[in-house]
């Protein structure tokens, strides 16, 4: 199941990603140079069509640095991607363009290139 996200949801919450999937992602000292990583975290943006998936993470005193790929359906190729939680979370808005997909299942990014490739 997809949840949507509302910046009230986070407020409450204070959590953008589920604490147990949270928990699944490995902390990471600098973005990985792994070739196949793999990837814990499934977010869809509803808006740019994008897929992003997180590898790794690095906790911070006030933010969270996550490491993984982007995916696009205009694209074929996936891109290096690295954000902060803070990016998400923009209090002009009330409605994040954001879902986390809840049943995604941990996989190796190769599966993920593989599966989106079938799409072209």
């Amino acid at each position: 199941m997809q949840e949507q996200l509302t910046y009230s949801n986070y407020l409450i919450n204070k959590s953008f990603i589920p604490k147990n999937i949270l928990e699944q992602i490995p902390t990471a000292l600098s973005p990985s140079e792994c070739a196949n990583p793999m990837l814990y975290v499934k977010i869809i943006d509803d808006f740019s069509g994008d897929t992003l998936y997180i590898a790794e993470s690095k906790q911070h005193d006030d933010d969270v640095d996550f490491y993984g790929f982007i995916f696009n359906p205009l694209d074929i190729e996936h891109q290096d991607l690295e954000f902060k939680l803070s990016d998400f979370v923009n209090q002009e808005e009330t409605l994040f363009p954001y879902r986390i997909d809840n049943d995604f299942v941990p996989v190796r990014l190769s599966e993920v290139i593989g599966d989106n490739n079938e799409n072209f």
